[in-house]
């Protein structure tokens, strides 16, 4: 129901697709659509594919269907992030970025982060179709570890430098590495 997420109800499509929500009170209802892979998506009954979800009002004894959801392949974008020596490393902070403009002038924005595994690697799942930058920050924990200047793909330190990765719905790119340089800390 619209505003009151902790009363939402829950239903598991068959092998066709179909599913049924029995009992609703009357009220406003979106409907979210989610699969392991897929983007996320949200039903509306007129069939169109929102970017945010379209309420559904419901009149008492109303039914309401082919309140259809389409979902599309989610993309992915990975690789391994290294130090200057070639060896992996753990811990470093990678970000998914889109362009952004913000007062005329261009700005990566970060849209997700994670952090690379013990083998330096990432990757980023179930993204929508889109450009993307990929870039790396510091690792900065026991002072006697070595901090590492920010990166952005493939190999640069200003928006210029950074190559835009096109992502078609469902596509994966993979082979998106960083070689990180030390640096000091000031």
């Amino acid at each position: 129901p619209d505003g009151l997420p902790d009363e939402a109800r829950h239903a598991l499509t068959d092998a066709e697709g179909n599913y049924e929500i029995r009992d609703l009170n009357p009220g406003d209802y979106g409907i979210r659509c989610v699969k392991a892979g897929y983007i996320q998506g949200q039903a509306t009954p007129d069939h169109r594919w929102p970017t945010r979800s379209t309420p559904i009002t419901l009149a008492e004894k109303q039914i309401v269907k082919d309140a259809d959801c389409k979902l599309s392949r989610g993309g992915s974008i990975s690789g391994s992030v290294t130090d200057q020596d070639g060896e992996p490393l753990s811990g470093v902070e990678v970000q998914l970025m889109i362009r952004n403009y913000q007062h005329g002038r261009a700005e990566l924005e970060r849209e997700e982060e994670m952090q690379t595994d013990d083998h330096g690697n990432y990757r980023f799942y179930d993204l929508p179709k889109g450009r993307y930058y990929i870039g790396a920050g510091g690792r900065m924990g026991n002072p006697n570890e070595l901090n590492y200047d920010p990166i952005v793909y493939p190999n640069g330190s200003r928006l210029a430098d950074a190559q835009v990765m096109a992502l078609a719905a469902g596509a994966e790119i993979a082979g998106i590495n960083l070689t990180m340089r030390s640096g000091k800390a000031y």
